[in-house]
């Protein structure tokens, strides 16, 4: 996995944005700054995207639709909020909807 072009960012096109429903839109270097602060990889090493069910949606055919269910282990410290130590415990997200164009 690419972990979101974290690993070599020169990989994301210069001209790139992020466009999350919630928050104004991300340009690539503010992308790279706030994702790479999460230290996700680092806090559950293991962590899989199991992803499904991939499909073009018929209405936008630039866009592509999946469903992923994210599982690992929390072994490393996570830098959210107040910050977590490692619990040694299996972390399992609840099933996600994901698009990209």
């Amino acid at each position: 996995a690419s972990g979101f072009g974290l690993a070599d960012g020169s990989k994301i096109a210069d001209d790139f944005l992020f466009c999350p429903p919630v928050v104004m839109p991300l340009n690539r270097d503010d992308f790279l700054r706030i994702f790479g602060s999460f230290k996700i990889t680092e806090a559950l090493p293991d962590m899989c995207e199991n992803a499904w069910n991939f499909h073009v949606d018929p209405l936008e055919p630039n866009r592509v639709w999946w469903l992923s269910r994210n599982v690992g282990t929390h072994t490393g410290y996570l830098p959210f909020g107040p910050g977590y130590a490692p619990t040694n415990k299996r972390v399992e997200w609840p099933v996600q909807a994901n698009s990209m164009l």
